[in-house]
């Protein structure tokens, strides 16, 4: 395996993972990922971790007044990793007193996983997120 020199690389090999354990780690602000990836008939193992995480909101996709059974899939596939500022809104009085904001997006088959996190792991690699990308506040 290549060495990786950046971010976006390091997710491009995990893509299309499969995901064999999913944690969240609240009291330690992390979330794990172990995944297995086949590529060209050769199986690897990796480890995705974020580190620093201060929110998370789990989503999944909704068709037709239904929701996405997710409990239904046969195996989790890590669909794609995005490094991206995403913000949610909310009218509820209760909940806009927590930020709504997250700077990665983790979609796994029809859901997603979106997280603010100070910094990815890829196995030995590790990642801060650059400050363009960081929530502010």
């Amino acid at each position: 395996r290549s060495h990786m020199t950046d971010l976006n690389t390091a997710l491009q090999d995990i893509y299309a993972s499969v995901i064999r354990r999913f944690h969240v780690d609240l009291s330690n602000k992390k979330v794990e990922f172990d995944l297995e990836c086949t590529d060209y008939g050769t199986t690897t193992t990796h480890k995705l971790t974020f580190t620093g995480c201060t929110s998370c909101l789990w989503v999944e996709k909704r068709n037709d007044d239904s929701t996405f059974d997710f409990q239904a899939c046969d195996y989790y596939e890590l669909t794609s990793v995005l490094v991206r500022t995403t913000t949610a809104t909310s009218t509820d009085h209760w909940l806009r007193q927590y930020p709504l904001e997250y700077n990665i997006a983790v979609e796994i088959c029809e859901s997603a996983l979106l997280l603010h996190a100070q910094e990815v792991h890829i196995d030995e690699f590790h990642f801060p997120i650059p400050e363009s990308d960081k929530v502010i506040g």
